[in-house]
């Protein structure tokens, strides 16, 4: 007997050993099948290897800080990283939602959003999803949820800061450089020490429904980053007391109004430094070349992006230049104020090779003349761009793949002149040439959205505007290339 319970005692034991050696069989297979791997990202390159197998981005990894916080992190495009585990992606264009399912699991995210949720859990991070350049972006730190791969990082990364909606809280002029000279008035056109400027207010109410129309082109175009620019005009930085309506107001109400999906960009705290400088006309109700360059250059550096500096820009100068306010003083004693203080126009040529042309229609097939960025034939404002024309599409040979709209009137046209070096199409609309505004200048309809969908998918959307044209009409007119 004792003999027997011996050997069952030691059949017992021999299945014992048994059962944890395929218990320690199945954990090293199931921890080699799932052990970690290396994925080596290079940054400028495009191609990654997770392990020995490599796979392409469609645009390169950044880093990405967030100044507001310290943070930074490299980030990855959604679409391209994900789908290498296996996920597939979609986004909801309306809502910013981001679905990334697979066979066993769903989660989704959000733009501007640091959490993650699935069926039983939400995750949060340190920092967001991001839409940057027109294109989603993960954080490493996020990725962690999706793959217990270990990241390795080599070469030069672009590093851009996150944009943040800046509202002009703390944005002022204070009377450094305004006039105080006796102000005379010819034909509601008001001069001061030789300089004709234009006086404009910003009601609120002006401001709240202007800021409603640059919502309703962002709820139009869910795919496309929209920004908003508002320019003061001269009296703002150079008026005397009597004229200064404080224009920043207006436009800080303006941006307080916008949706969080526009981008408004506080083109003062650029320009203000560079009062001194010649930013507007005193002999033409625009402002200068000099001065739009100030305002783009705040813009591009809401992209993290840039642009050379304006004293590298190769120059033709027209010296002696009267402008439209001599015009509008005509038979007053303003015009001889204008003839007898005349000024220099400047005129900055693009240092990129472009091709420009003038259409007659939406749809970019009835062509009517070449354009060019600057027109050296012309004398006047209407040098740049060589005026308001209904659409004019400008092909470079920058070719980074991004493309611009920009809706404007004869305020934007010097600044659309700098956008040609940025971006590999740049097409400028007038709106009020369109959809009935004008009828003795009507081309017909232009509808954004369709553009959008038919003609090109353009990435960014700049409507820039000054005092002036925020009020009903221009309202009505950009409104009209949505409705």
């Amino acid at each position: 007997m004792k003999k027997k319970k011996s050997n069952i005692k030691a059949k017992r034991v021999l299945v014992l050993v048994l059962a944890v050696i395929v218990l320690l069989t199945i954990f090293v297979i199931k921890g080699c099948v799932g052990r970690s791997k290396t994925v080596t990202i290079t940054g400028g390159a495009l191609e990654y290897k997770i392990g020995k197998d490599a796979y392409s981005f469609s645009t390169q990894p950044i880093i990405c800080g967030f100044p507001e916080t310290d943070e930074q992190d490299c980030y990855f495009p959604v679409s391209d990283i994900l789908a290498t585990y296996e996920y597939n992606v979609s986004i909801n264009s309306e809502t910013g939602e981001v679905t990334a399912s697979n066979e066993k699991k769903t989660v989704t995210m959000s733009v501007d959003s640091n959490k993650i949720k699935d069926k039983k859990n939400e995750y949060t991070y340190k920092l967001p999803l991001i839409k940057w350049a027109g294109e989603l972006y993960i954080s490493q730190e996020m990725m962690s949820y999706f793959t217990k791969d270990k990241f390795e990082f080599n070469g030069e990364y672009k590093y851009v800061e996150y944009p943040h909606r800046d509202l002009m809280e703390d944005t002022y002029i204070d009377d450094t450089y305004r006039l105080n000279g006796e102000v005379t008035t010819y034909n509601n056109v008001s001069v001061v020490d030789g300089k004709a400027m234009e006086v404009l207010g910003m009601p609120d109410s002006n401001c709240e429904s202007y800021a409603k129309v640059i919502n309703s082109l962002a709820d139009a175009l869910p795919d496309v980053q929209v920004y908003n620019i508002v320019v003061p005009s001269m009296t703002e930085f150079y008026g005397p007391e009597e004229l200064y309506k404080d224009q920043i107001s207006g436009i800080r109400k303006i941006y307080e109004n916008l949706d969080e999906k526009v981008m408004p960009v506080n083109v003062v705290k650029e320009m203000w430094p560079h009062a001194n400088e010649h930013l507007y006309f005193s002999t033409d109700h625009h402002w200068t070349q000099r001065g739009a360059y100030y305002a783009y250059r705040a813009f591009i550096a809401l992209k993290s992006d840039e642009i050379a500096d304006i004293d590298e820009f190769e120059q033709d100068n027209i010296e002696g230049f009267v402008g439209s306010w001599k015009r509008f003083m005509n038979g007053t004693p303003g015009a001889d104020i204008m003839d007898n203080n005349p000024e220099e126009l400047e005129r900055f040529l693009p240092m990129v090779e472009y091709t420009g042309e003038v259409y007659l229609d939406m749809n970019l097939t009835d062509k009517w003349k070449d354009c060019e960025v600057i027109d050296l034939d012309i004398d006047q404002y209407t040098t740049f761009l060589g005026g308001d024309m209904p659409i004019i599409k400008f092909k470079t040979d920058v070719k980074n793949g991004e493309k611009l709209v920009i809706i404007k009137e004869s305020f934007g046209n010097a600044f659309s002149t700098w956008a040609i070096n940025n971006y590999e199409e740049v097409y400028i609309i007038d709106p009020r040439q369109w959809n009935g505004f004008n009828p003795s200048s009507d081309r017909g309809e232009f509808n954004l959205k369709t553009f959008y969908s038919e003609v090109c998918q353009f990435d960014d959307l700049i409507v820039i505007s000054y005092p002036g044209s925020t009020t009903q009409g221009m309202r009505k007119a950009i409104s009209n290339l949505v409705s």
